[in-house]
């Protein structure tokens, strides 16, 4: 009973993902901004399918500026998202995740940053940058922790290194050993 629950509780969110997703896509203004409100919940983004559409958001047209600004406010509290361990910013790594992938890649780059950058409604560029800032923050979190594991495997290899190093050394010694015993029997 309580699993069919789950299971059914599940299905709904996947079909509440999908229909927001289309939303998002829609060419009425109030039914993308309806759905981009939606993403505070970043189920939708994380789970929900909703990364591409949403990108797709921040793309400038004519007259689309609020649209724009409501996009890049929800990647932005998306991307700010922050986490303990290993993954400072989770949620930028999952983006830069989706612009790797082979199928569906996300398109988040180049002209289209350019784009944004330019567009003439001011709040427009004002929190592209504050999103370009969180994923240049999280490259540079990610860098660091990366350079910090990279020392730490130089250190192991050293210490490794170093070990091997002193048991050759041990064994020389002994076998050096055991030569000068076998000189002093012949004699």
């Amino acid at each position: 009973e309580l699993e069919l629950q789950v299971k059914q509780a599940a299905k709904q969110r996947q079909t509440e993902y999908r229909k927001t997703a289309k939303l998002l896509k829609s060419k009425k203004p109030h039914e993308k901004l309806e759905a981009i409100e939606k993403l505070s919940d970043h189920g939708y983004i994380s789970e929900g399918g909703c990364i591409g559409p949403l990108v797709e958001n921040l793309v400038p047209k004519k007259k689309n500026g609020g649209i724009i600004e409501a996009a890049a406010k929800a990647l932005l509290n998306f991307a700010s998202v922050t986490a303990e361990g290993d993954q400072i910013y989770p949620n930028v790594v999952y983006v830069m995740d989706q612009t790797q992938l082979k199928k569906k890649k996300l398109k988040f780059g180049g002209q289209f940053m350019v784009d944004i950058f330019t567009h003439p409604k001011a709040a427009v560029p004002v929190k592209a940058l504050d999103c370009y800032e969180i994923f240049l923050d999280a490259c540079k979190a990610q860098e660091q922790i990366a350079s910090v594991g990279m020392k730490a495997v130089e250190e192991a290899e050293a210490a490794a290194a170093q070990a091997t190093a002193a048991k050759a050394a041990e064994e020389a010694a002994a076998v050096a050993a055991k030569a000068e015993a076998g000189k002093k029997k012949v004699k």
